[in-house]
């Protein structure tokens, strides 16, 4: 049981948990996102969001999440001892993540770009994200190393409960970590990608001419409008006798 509630499956089907409670009260200002009147950004919505869910499918099933999110921080370890994984990830799968993970963040620059802000924004949100991910990082690796040494059945009820803690409190940062790992990825390059779009003028949404008729008609009905001065219709009130 408890190696069930420690696979990276059940992580995955906690992040996937948990994305959807996050989007689903602004579930009608994403379809806004996937509803764009321009059909190349109503397709880079869609691709991304297919993107989103083949990364978040392969890494379920054959990655790590937390692995994942811990490799350049590993990598950065000067010690070779530092370096060692206990259970590592294949070469060739891993490879596939990054792949998915590059793909993925890209149209997400663009999409933050184009319908959340510029690059004033992107920075703050940027060092805001930045500050949070340290603090989940290293409280996530203290709770790994207090649920692993978890005995594999417990002693008590008391001892059960305390693992069920500890466990949903370990769930939680992990998935944190996951996302603002994702976030800083994607907001590192939006400045880049919201240059790019600015150069192209592809950011703004393009002015629609569907109106343009009726507007016209209007604009020629006003002109043909007398006006009546004021003064030729303005009775004074007199007071009654």
């Amino acid at each position: 049981m408890i190696d069930l509630l420690l696979s990276n499956q059940v992580m995955g089907v906690a992040l996937v948990l948990m994305l959807v409670a996050c989007c689903w009260p602004g579930r009608s200002n994403l379809a806004i996102v996937f509803a764009e009147p321009e059909r190349g950004w109503r397709w880079l919505a869609w691709l991304w969001l297919g993107l989103l869910t083949g990364l978040i499918a392969w890494v379920t099933i054959f990655d790590d999440w937390l692995q994942l999110v811990t490799e350049p921080y590993r990598l950065a370890q000067p010690w070779d001892s530092a370096r060692v994984v206990m259970q590592p990830v294949a070469a060739e799968w891993r490879m596939v993540s990054l792949v998915l993970l590059v793909l993925c963040i890209v149209p997400a620059a663009a999409l933050f770009a184009r319908h959340i802000g510029g690059y004033l924004l992107q920075v703050a949100v940027l060092i805001l994200t930045l500050c949070a991910w340290f603090p989940l990082f290293i409280l996530r690796q203290r709770l790994d190393l207090v649920v692993n040494m978890a005995p594999e059945t417990p002693e008590s009820l008391a001892g059960g409960a305390g693992f069920v803690v500890f466990w949903l409190l370990r769930t939680v940062l992990g998935i944190g970590s996951v996302i603002t790992s994702w976030a800083i990825l994607v907001l590192a390059i939006a400045p880049v990608v919201t240059f790019v779009l600015d150069r192209l003028d592809w950011r703004a949404p393009r002015i629609s001419e569907e109106a343009a008729g009726f507007y016209a008609a209007l604009g020629a009905s006003a002109a043909e409008r007398t006006d009546v001065p004021l003064s030729s219709i303005w009775k004074p009130i007199r007071p009654r006798a």
